[in-house]
């Protein structure tokens, strides 16, 4: 069964103010998430995040907020860390607040399907993880290798993501991004996968676009819980409707394109539109290389 809403407004203004008082709206978020954030899919180690921090105040650029892509982990086992490249985690976060940063890692909802791995281990004993209309683990194929994915539908699963978010959260990271939601299986089609929510198997294409949703909602409660006096900053790649009450979005994957800045006006503006008030791309592009200009017009765009 679906219901229908329609919104009569007569402007968009008013649109707007009924759908979000329907969907939710977004909090207030912490004033450092609105400066500038350095963020690139590179194989950094501590020394070298640290160094390009210390570039930055050198050089007198504002910045607020380092990031750090998959190549933190270890094998790309999310919430945990590569121990060879950060050696001293909790004393580079306590030196990149000397130094007035925040520091965000990615997590991605696959988890490693490898006996012996805490998360793995648990989630699997609890019954966590998606299956197959057979009753099999549903493994996609994404970074670590062959990859099981919570059932988010579930309260208690997305209770257990939370407690593992604060947990990692807990060494002084600042947020957490959550990317590769929507979900990206790799080569391994998503439809098989099947969720189990109050003892009925549903199909895929019933949760597959509120994947990201149910997931940022348990990244948020989890954060919450922990730290219910502060405000919390989540970025998501996918969304659903009333996403923006627990995280800000990006349009994914771009390429230092004049074409693809054009394309990133509509589409944050769409997204300000249906509801998601903190938007942006990725500036000046996450693939190729973008000439000065292209960049200025891209710095421009991600102030408005």
């Amino acid at each position: 069964q679906y219901t229908e809403y329609e919104f009569a407004g007569p402007d968009m203004p008013q649109i707007l103010r009924a759908y979000t008082g329907l969907t939710g709206r977004m909090a207030a978020p912490p004033l450092w998430s609105l400066g500038l954030h350095q963020c690139r899919f590179h194989d950094y180690g501590q020394d070298d995040i640290l160094r390009i921090g210390a570039e930055y105040r050198e050089r007198e650029i504002p910045c607020d907020v380092l990031w750090l892509d998959i190549g933190y982990m270890n094998g790309y086992r999310v919430f945990t860390w590569d121990t060879q490249k950060f050696s001293d985690v909790a004393g580079m976060v306590s030196q990149m607040h000397e130094n007035q940063f925040r520091l965000i890692c990615i997590v991605d909802p696959g988890v490693k399907l490898e006996p012996g791995y805490p998360v793995f281990e648990e989630g699997h004993a609890k019954n966590f993880f998606c299956k197959t209309d057979s009753g099999k683990l549903y493994v996609g194929q994404v970074w670590p290798g062959r990859t099981v994915f919570p059932d988010f539908s579930r309260e208690e699963v997305r209770t257990w993501w939370g407690e593992l978010n604060a947990r990692h959260a807990s060494v002084g990271l600042a947020g957490i991004w959550n990317d590769m939601n929507e979900p990206a299986t790799g080569d391994v089609s998503p439809f098989a996968m099947r969720f189990d929510r109050d003892g009925e198997n549903y199909p895929h294409e019933r949760y597959h676009n509120q994947y990201a949703l149910l997931m940022a909602m348990g990244t948020h409660q989890g954060l919450k819980a922990a730290r219910p006096d502060q405000r919390h900053f989540i970025l998501t790649r996918a969304g659903f409707a009333g996403m923006q009450r627990y995280a800000a979005q990006w349009t994914g994957d771009n390429f230092s394109e004049w074409s693809h800045l054009g394309m990133s006006v509509p589409m944050s503006t769409g997204l300000g539109v249906s509801g998601q008030a903190f938007v942006g791309s990725d500036v000046p592009g996450f693939m190729g290389k973008a000439t000065a200009e292209l960049t200025v017009r891209w710095v421009q765009y991600g102030a408005l």
